[in-house]
């Protein structure tokens, strides 16, 4: 069994696969790397038997799965430790336990794609081998960071337009407490108003009732007349009482005289009243 110092594993032990013996190790053939250009394989079987092939010649021995990074090979009378430093699906670098040397196992078809024949090739491979995988750990960092930063802000966005929303919301309130005090206030100028106007009217009403005009216009000519009324009234008993119980003549005179006085007087009197009765009518609304 060959080991070589390969300083390219150490970087890639981060990375390495688990030694898993279902999903890495049964069912293929490794081969084992070694510069002498001899073929030698290993076929890990599920019963621990290993077999060992140098050249078409067959050697058995037996292999043991310790955990997922520690692995036993059993050849002849020597028995080896081995532990997993970086594992592939196709390739396996196992460090000989307590050294610095590596046995490298790679199945065939992928020594044969990538020509991994010498140490160097092999130290080629594994630093490519390296760098694509830094190069994709960057880029998924890239794409997380992105990620990351749009998360960050597409949560700065809600934020602010929940914050705008919450302004919105509260300049809204505003504009209504607002909008209520103005019509408080468009409500108690409205009463001042109509306060104002109504005490300007009741002091015009009471202006021109207190006025000569209403009194010589309305009712010194109404209570006027209304004693003139009166007046013929007693002339009208006064020309009956002749008439009937004196039996004089002259009391049909009499009585005819206030009788055509109040029939030259009815109309303008009637016209009076009517005046009074409007003005007050006009008053009364002015006042409600």
């Amino acid at each position: 069994m060959k080991t070589y110092l390969l300083n390219a594993v150490q970087r890639l032990k981060n990375y390495s696969q688990k030694l898993d013996a279902q999903a890495i190790l049964y069912d293929k053939s490794w081969e084992v790397f070694n510069e002498s250009g001899d073929k030698e394989l290993m076929i890990f079987r599920a019963n621990n038997e290993l077999l060992i092939s140098r050249n078409g010649i067959i050697q058995k021995g037996k292999w043991e799965l310790l955990d997922i990074s520690n692995l036993i090979i059993d050849v002849g009378e020597k028995s080896y430790l081995l532990n997993a430093a970086y594992i592939e699906d196709q390739f396996l670098a196992l460090k000989l336990d307590g050294t610095e040397q590596y046995m490298v196992m790679i199945e065939t078809d992928m020594k044969n794609r990538f020509s991994l024949n010498t140490v160097k090739s092999i130290e080629g491979y594994l630093d490519d081998r390296y760098k694509k995988i830094e190069q994709e750990r960057i880029r998924k960092e890239k794409a997380e960071q992105k990620r990351i930063e749009s998360e960050l802000r597409v949560k700065e966005l809600i934020k602010k337009r929940e914050e705008e929303k919450k302004r919105a919301e509260e300049l809204k309130k505003s504009a209504e407490r607002l909008k209520k005090r103005v019509e408080e206030i468009k409500k108690r100028v409205e009463e001042e108003k109509n306060r104002a106007e109504l005490a300007k009217i009741n002091a015009e009403i009471e202006e021109w009732l207190n006025s000569p005009e209403y009194f010589f216009r309305f009712k010194r000519k109404y209570y006027t007349y209304i004693i003139v009324l009166v007046f013929c009234i007693l002339i009208i008993l006064a020309s009956l009482y002749l008439l009937f119980i004196k039996s004089e003549a002259y009391g049909l005179i009499i009585f005819a005289v206030p009788i055509l006085i109040i029939s030259i007087l009815y109309e303008d009197l009637k016209y009076v009243r009517d005046e009074y009765l409007e003005a007050k009518k006009r008053l009364k609304a002015k006042s409600k």
